[in-house]
């Protein structure tokens, strides 16, 4: 790792000890001692100086002193300062992320974190507190390579020849050592908590484990299988089991309730030997179970009755092409917060019950034969996404729907997401009484009508209005704007002066809006100071009579206009990496 530079290295330490650049005047010495220590490694002074923050200066000498004894070109022992200040909860954490994490959602370990005690919620508080992980885009972990390294480190130097007495088991060589070469390979092992294996790149055919080969880690709490088969053949073991994961060509054989007492979290993808019958034996027997992902289980038409697995807080059924019912009995799912139904194309309705989930505040369904949303949704008060398309070409007279005034009662709403040409009419009034709505998108719908009232949403961000046949005008928009896409059959124009705050704007006429154009000026261009991505393709509108106070636009296209009395552009327009494209109109 580079050194930095003295003054570069004290500014770092600075901002993550004081939240400032320069320390404190009587902190000033040990601030520069502590530079020396680290060696200017800027991993190790972003990662003390978290640890040091808010510390009174004792904490400080005794950190320097730890940091002396380590030899100047240890990074290990310079990191494991900050590993040793974690509690022990918090340091299982920290190697579960390092091992297994990477680039995972948060929330499943979250599930499992909480289930066996080790108070995950404070525990991640800490861990970025002292800069030892992020958490990303997505509610992803993020960790430095050297952070994943070290933790790695960790767990090799539990035993660093025998996998068989280390905690955690990420590597299919370490498995099979662990499982098969050991000479005492069926005794019970205490020490390894979690295991994942994906021999895709080891083997070009299935590998056959017996279950007594993984049963034998009876402290083993997390367990993920990608292209195994497992021969299962004995009862009641792997008590602590909490997370299980099996993908692609994994397959089970006389499946009992010994993985499943007390799991929290099942993920089942691309499993072929998973039927109706199978997962309604696994739903009854995962009691305790809090996450059930589906995908690619082909083999599934029929959601089974819910009622063995009441504590469900995630549901997920991505590409179960075959399925084509949902049990009513979902509605008992009191504490479902995560619906998720993408690409079950023979799925063609959702049960009434649905709008007895009181809790549910995530709705995401993308299905090809979807009719409409059951009205039973419009219930759904803890709602705070919805997220419904499906993918008929043409409009179907015998479904169509409109969005109800009930949508008002959503009040907790912040994206409304419908893509359906099943949707048609006004969209309701009402709209403009949810306070806290930052997302609407009616794309590929027949929506005619945008109310007035959507003007009065004060946190709304963006509008997604493309491939809107039907719609003829726009509104007043909100001020708090930030991206605006229509691709409609605008008649004018609109006024969008009044957006200040937009960055992304895109307006475009729809095919069928050719045998009569859109007709006005876009004279307020030049007001939108804050646009980086500008897109107006028009065949009959006059082009912006100014366009030079606009520093920040980067990406730039227009379609139609005349060119001979464009305007002239900001001069960063000569700049490399600027995208410019002006087409002149191909139609007549």
């Amino acid at each position: 790792m580079k050194m930095m530079s003295i003054d570069h290295a004290l500014e770092l330490l600075g901002r993550h000890a004081f939240d400032r650049d320069s320390p404190p005047d009587d902190y000033k010495d040990l601030v520069r001692q502590i530079v020396y220590a680290t060696g200017r490694l800027p991993l190790a002074l972003e990662l003390i100086g978290s640890f040091l923050y808010h510390k009174p200066q004792d904490s400080w000498k005794e950190t320097l002193d730890k940091l002396r004894r380590a030899p100047h070109e240890d990074i290990f022992g310079k990191l494991k300062i900050s590993y040793d200040a974690l509690t022990s909860e918090q340091q299982q954490i920290f190697l579960d992320i390092a091992c297994f994490f990477i680039g995972e959602d948060k929330m499943n370990a979250i599930y499992m974190w909480k289930d066996c005690e080790f108070f995950p919620n404070t525990g991640l508080d800490v861990l970025i507190s002292m800069s030892l992980i992020k958490i990303v885009e997505n509610n992803k972990f993020w960790m430095h390579d050297q952070l994943r390294d070290f933790g790695r480190e960790i767990v090799r130097q539990e035993n660093p020849t025998n996998p068989n007495e280390q905690s955690r088991i990420w590597n299919w060589e370490e498995f099979l050592e662990a499982t098969r070469t050991n000479k005492s390979h069926l005794q019970m092992n205490q020490k390894v908590q979690a295991l994942s294996v994906d021999i895709s790149s080891r083997s070009s055919r299935d590998v056959i484990i017996q279950s007594k080969e993984i049963e034998r880690f009876e402290h083993l709490r997390f367990l993920k299988l990608a292209r195994l088969t497992i021969v299962a053949n004995a009862t009641n073991h792997l008590p602590r089991l909490r997370w299980i994961s099996l993908s692609h060509t994994a397959r089970i054989y006389k499946w009992t309730n010994m993985y499943l007492k007390n799991v929290v979290i099942l993920e089942f993808s691309k499993l072929g030997y998973i039927d109706d019958s199978r997962l309604e034996n696994i739903i009854k027997m995962a009691t305790k179970l809090k996450v059930l992902s589906l995908e690619s289980c082909h083999h599934i038409i029929k959601m089974p009755d819910f009622t063995g697995c009441l504590n469900l807080e995630r549901l997920a059924l991505i590409q179960c092409y075959q399925l084509r019912k949902i049990d009513g009995s979902i509605g008992k799912l009191k504490y479902l917060i995560d619906l998720k139904i993408d690409h079950c194309n023979f799925l063609e309705h959702l049960p009434e019950e649905i709008g007895d989930l009181v809790s549910l505040q995530y709705f995401f369904v993308k299905c090809a034969h979807m009719k409409k949303l059951p009205d039973s949704i419009w219930k759904l008060k803890s709602l705070r996404e919805m997220h419904f398309s499906n993918c008929v070409d043409t409009p179907d007279s015998e479904n169509f729907w409109e969005l109800p005034s009930a949508i008002e009662l959503l009040q907790s709403l912040e994206v409304l997401q419908v893509e359906s040409h099943n949707l048609i009419g006004q969209l309701p009034s009402g709209i403009g009484s949810l306070p806290f709505l930052r997302t609407l998108n009616l794309s590929s719908s027949c929506v005619s009508v945008v109310p007035m009232t959507i003007s009065m949403l004060p946190r709304l961000q963006r509008v997604e209005l493309m491939g809107c046949d039907g719609l003829e005008a726009l509104p007043t928009l909100p001020t708090s704007l930030t991206h605006l896409r229509v691709f409609a059959s605008l008649l004018i124009v609109p006024d969008l002066s009044n957006l200040t705050n937009l960055v992304e704007l895109e307006l475009s006429d729809s095919p069928g809006a050719r045998d009569r154009h859109c007709t006005g000026e876009l004279w307020w261009l030049g007001r939108l100071s804050k646009l980086t991505k500008l897109s107006i393709k028009f065949q009959k509108v006059h082009p912006p009579t100014e366009m030079a106070s606009i520093p920040l636009l980067n990406e730039l296209a227009f379609l139609g206009l005349d060119l001979q009395t464009f305007p002239p552009l900001p001069l960063k327009f000569n700049l490399m990496g600027f995208n410019f494209h002006i087409y002149r109109s191909c139609l007549c």
